[in-house]
């Protein structure tokens, strides 16, 4: 006699199915676990990516940080950027031409030791040319024209001009140039007011008002009657000794400072 369990045939059919079932139920709950578990990983990479954006837009690509000393500024009510160092003294002064003839001078000083050595080269093979056409001619190689001579005597001017050139004509034809140039531009005749600070300088010309900073600077040349504070290789800002007057010892001061506190190069030239 087959005995049916104490629950029925029935019961015992729908046991299997009910398990079923609730295996199903488990693994749908533990696959929505799962995917609330990526959500939050996802969720919490995008406000990790959201800070990195926000960091990065703070610093754009390529900017470079700025210098202690440069940070060290704040807003004033127009807008216009205030210094938190106290100004160390102001130069008001004009450009007299004598100094700007000077600078060029300096500035060019270089390529003058370049140049003279070439044209020196130059000079003398022309010069040993006009000799050998000459030597030419005197020996009867080559008959003696008025073309063959008026080209001799080019022969040997260029080739004394070469030779001179640096020597004889050059700062007179560097004076007429800049002297020129000093009459054209009528900014290097009005009044310039240079504000000094331990981490820069403002500079007022002609109502416009420009800051530079120390940590910016190229370098800094000192000739016989200028300073020179190179803003880049071929600028900078011209400073005549005869216009420093009672603060000629400030800006050898303050040029000592900026060469030991921001590791720039001073040249004497």
């Amino acid at each position: 006699m087959e005995t049916s369990g104490p629950f029925g045939p029935g019961q015992e059919r729908r046991r299997p199915m009910q398990e079923q079932e609730n295996s199903r139920q488990d693994a749908a709950e533990a696959q929505a676990k799962d995917v609330q578990e990526q959500t939050n990983i996802l969720s919490e990479q995008d406000q990790t990516a959201q800070i990195a954006r926000e960091e990065t837009a703070q610093t754009p690509v390529g900017e470079k940080e700025p210098d202690t000393l440069a940070k060290q500024t704040d807003e004033t009510a127009d807008g216009e950027t205030a210094s938190t160092h106290e100004k160390l003294f102001t130069l008001k002064f004009h450009l007299p031409l004598d100094d700007y003839i000077e600078f060029y001078r300096v500035m060019t000083a270089d390529s003058i030791v370049k140049n003279k050595k070439r044209m020196t080269i130059m000079g003398a093979i022309v010069v040993l040319i006009g000799l050998f056409l000459l030597g030419t001619t005197i020996a009867g190689i080559n008959p003696m024209t008025p073309v063959s001579m008026i080209l001799l005597l080019m022969v040997f001017f260029l080739g004394f001009r070469s030779l001179f050139y640096y020597k004889l004509f050059y700062d007179k034809a560097l004076i007429r140039a800049v002297t020129k140039e000093y009459k054209k531009l009528n900014y290097l005749h009005a009044e310039m007011v240079v504000d000094f600070y331990p981490n820069k300088c403002v500079e007022h010309v002609n109502e416009q008002r420009v800051e530079t900073y120390w940590h910016t600077i190229h370098s800094i040349r000192v000739s016989a009657g200028l300073y020179m504070i190179m803003l880049a290789e071929r600028r900078c800002l011209l400073i005549p000794k005869s216009q420093a007057g009672e603060h000629r010892d400030d800006m050898e001061a303050l040029i000592n400072s900026i060469c030991e506190n921001f590791e720039k190069t001073r040249y004497d030239v």
